[in-house]
């Protein structure tokens, strides 16, 4: 992976590996997909209609993701970790861990049976679905989703009448840009060109890379210096050593590349501006 530069022929450029595009791709791409069930949820949610009736919701702890993408195993020390709660951390912008999930929602809820909907005025239909769009809503039962969509307001109230009001459009937003730049990953591979990032599509680009760092710091547990020091490490260790599990190590690499990556794009904006 080599930094951002300005391009000649507009925008700025960088050249990756194909093993770190590949890599990268499968991140936002996983990424997008929890996103967008984070918003179909919501939407579901919203008019009372249980998305998850008859399936077991996660658990507390949250298993972790990436495992597929990363083509290693489950972690060793690293373990799955607390779903973040309201309590933004603005120092870090990674989520303060919380209690997580309640165990008993892991309980089956029963599928409700739709009423017959044939001649119901909107307010009715609207009545008759529980629809109440300003509803508390909890923080998304996907944790990696939660430390993307983080809340709004250290109010929890007023934190929870936004979530209702935007997480829908905004978790739909980031799902299309990180899907966008996977599918410019997979498009520089076929064609054997650098990345390229064009002005029209700088704010995605620099939105789903610092959103992808969010979920990956939070697995990461990277709340204070000394610990991003220490992933820093973590980056640069050598499996065989027994110190930190492949999955460990290419969490960190990730992460730290993307880091880097998205300062040289913002450095690169500012030559040309």
């Amino acid at each position: 992976m080599h930094a951002f530069i300005p391009d000649p022929a507009g925008g700025w450029s960088s050249s990756v590996d194909r093993e770190e595009a590949e890599l990268l791709a499968a991140v936002f791409t996983e990424l997008a997909a929890a996103l967008e069930q984070e918003a179909q949820r919501e939407v579901l949610d919203m008019m009372g209609v249980d998305l998850d009736a008859g399936a077991p919701r996660y658990s507390d702890p949250h298993p972790l993701m990436f495992e597929s993408s990363f083509g290693v195993d489950q972690v060793s020390s690293l373990q799955p970790r607390e779903t973040p709660t309201d309590a933004p951390d603005s120092a870090t912008g990674t989520s303060t861990p919380g209690p997580g999930v309640n165990p008993s929602e892991n309980a089956q809820t029963p599928v409700q049976t739709p009423q017959p909907t044939a001649g119901l005025s909107e307010a009715e239909l609207l009545e008759q679905l529980d629809f109440d769009p300003l509803s508390q809503r909890p923080v998304p039962s996907n944790p990696y989703v939660a430390a993307i969509l983080r809340p709004m307001s250290k109010d929890p109230e007023l934190a929870s009448e936004l979530r209702a009001l935007t997480t829908p459009d905004l978790a739909g937003r980031k799902a299309a840009g990180m899907r966008h730049v996977a599918a410019a990953l997979r498009w520089c591979l076929d064609q054997h060109q650098p990345v390229r990032v064009q002005a029209q599509n700088l704010s995605q680009w620099v939105t789903a890379i610092n959103d992808t760092r969010l979920a990956l710091g939070w697995s990461l547990g990277i709340e204070d210096e000394a610990r991003s020091e220490e992933i820093e490490q973590m980056a640069q260790a050598d499996a065989a050593s027994g110190s930190y599990s492949a999955y460990e190590i290419t969490l960190a690499s990730v992460y730290t590349a993307l880091s880097w990556w998205l300062e040289t794009l913002l450095r690169a904006v500012d030559q040309r501006l």
